[in-house]
């Protein structure tokens, strides 16, 4: 599975030692249909339909970051925890390949912190954030 990234940046992955970079979890955005409004006018067979566009989609990461020390892995949360508080829009990658427009990190969760048998540092998280909808004007 692909490393997930955004705004061309792996931030999601964890890292080695010898700086090289791992994911140990899949970033997911499930499909989103149209809204279509039905209108049935009086007098008229059948209803009109009126498009209000797509909605946004949640996007969300699951699964652990780790580095070899506890400093790297402050950086690693540190830097995510800097995408959210830009609150700006970039493009995202998902574990699949899939690209996204117009995405950004909203809400990351540390359900835990531990250091694992290789004495490395391990944070077990859940980020996610919105993939923002397209407005389109319906007639």
């Amino acid at each position: 599975m692909a490393s997930p990234t955004f705004a061309g940046s792996a931030i999601f992955d964890s890292i080695r030692a010898d700086n090289s970079t791992f994911t140990e979890g899949v970033l997911y955005c499930p499909e989103y249909s149209k809204i279509t409004q039905s209108i049935h006018f009086n007098g008229e067979d059948g209803n009109r339909l009126v498009e209000h566009g797509f909605p946004d989609r949640n996007w969300v990461f699951e699964g652990m970051i780790s580095a070899d020390t506890l400093a790297r892995l402050k950086l690693r949360i540190s830097a995510i925890q800097s995408d959210i508080d830009a609150q700006d829009y970039h493009t995202l990658v998902d574990s699949f390949g899939n690209t996204y427009a117009n995405a950004k990190v909203m809400h990351m969760h540390m359900r835990m912190i531990r250091i694992g048998t290789a004495s490395e540092y391990i944070a077990a998280v859940t980020i996610s954030g919105i993939v923002q909808g397209m407005i389109h004007d319906g007639n």
